[in-house]
């Protein structure tokens, strides 16, 4: 009993992995995008070339029961990634031979036990990673090694009878410039933030006597909800385009051109 509980993590996990895979539906299967989904079991799934999940998962089943050793980590690293790329690969060959045989309006989108699989996937290789290095660049590169072999399904069309990336297919300008759309919010919104909290916090490192009002001034700010702070800042903002000449012009300007350069 003492050997079944010595990486409780990792068998915690494994245990949810089961309860998705096999107590929630796998796929979902629509002859349209209006009519709602045929659910589609992962055992209906589970023949000829797909018996290979089951490698992974026993590997896994065995590692959970092993205490915690690095090396057991490194194995339960490749297991998992194992895992979610074969899972990832039934889904896209499922949705492939569907679309074969049913029309090409059929759509056949992930459910909820797929896409726990795969995120209990992820969890277990990323809590694997800290029992192989502590260094956190080191864990970063290893991450980006599990997901590795997922994005060569992704980026070899293997993936493409998947509703998801038909809809991104279909769509795809309006898709990339949505991203670039957000991207640039996040950047512009990152940057600035940047520029202020780094030199406040090299600030209240060095100096003690900053610490006080800095964090008193920051907890202030950090209680008040994001659109509560958003109604709070109409009236200076409104204050500052009245005072300031030229700055109502410029926003009513940098509107009109967003404008009109989406009419274009």
């Amino acid at each position: 009993m003492t050997t079944v509980l010595k990486n409780r993590v990792l068998l915690t996990l494994f245990l949810l992995l089961l309860l998705a895979a096999f107590g929630l539906p796998f796929l979902s299967y629509a002859p349209n995008r209006l009519l709602s989904g045929q659910s589609i079991s992962l055992l209906s799934l589970l023949h000829g070339r797909a018996l290979w999940l089951l490698a992974p998962l026993a590997a896994l089943a065995l590692l959970s029961l092993l205490p915690p050793r690095r090396g057991y980590a490194l194995l339960t690293v490749l297991a998992a990634s194992a895992l979610l790329t074969l899972s990832l690969w039934l889904s896209g060959d499922a949705a492939r031979q569907l679309a074969q045989s049913g029309s090409a309006l059929a759509r056949t989108s992930w459910s909820g036990g797929c896409w726990l699989m795969l995120a209990l996937c992820l969890l277990m290789a990323a809590n694997a990673m800290e029992r192989i290095t502590a260094s956190p660049l080191w864990r970063i590169c290893g991450n980006l090694l599990t997901l590795a072999p997922a994005l060569w399904l992704l980026f070899s069309q293997q993936l493409d009878a998947l509703s998801l990336l038909k809809e991104y297919h279909n769509r795809r300008e309006v898709f990339d410039a949505a991203l670039w759309q957000h991207l640039t919010i996040l950047l512009l919104t990152v940057l600035p933030t940047l520029a202020i909290g780094v030199p406040l916090g090299v600030l209240c490192f060095r100096s003690q006597r900053w610490q006080t009002p800095v964090f008193s001034t920051l907890n202030i700010i950090q209680t008040v909800p994001s659109i509560a702070l958003f109604g709070l800042l109409i009236a200076p903002l409104a204050g500052l385009a009245a005072a300031i000449r030229g700055w109502r012009a410029t926003a009513s300007t940098a509107s009109g051109w967003r404008r009109r350069s989406s009419r274009w």
